[in-house]
C-alpha cells in the first residue's frame, strides 16, 4: 500500500483519459474528484 493522501479510500474511476502518462479521474467516497496514475490504483475485491 501507498502512504498518499487518499490512501486506503475507496474510488469510482470517472475517466480514463488518454495520454502519455496513463491516468484517471477518480471520486473518492468522500467525494473528493482528483487526476491519478493508473498504476497507483488497487481493484477492490
Amino acid at each position: 500500500m501507498g502512504s498518499g493522501l487518499y490512501n486506503g479510500e475507496a474510488a469510482v474511476i470517472e475517466k480514463l483519459p488518454g495520454g502519455v502518462i496513463p491516468t484517471a479521474l477518480v471520486r473518492t467516497d468522500a467525494g473528493h474528484t482528483r487526476q491519478v496514475r493508473t498504476i497507483d490504483l488497487e481493484p477492490i475485491l
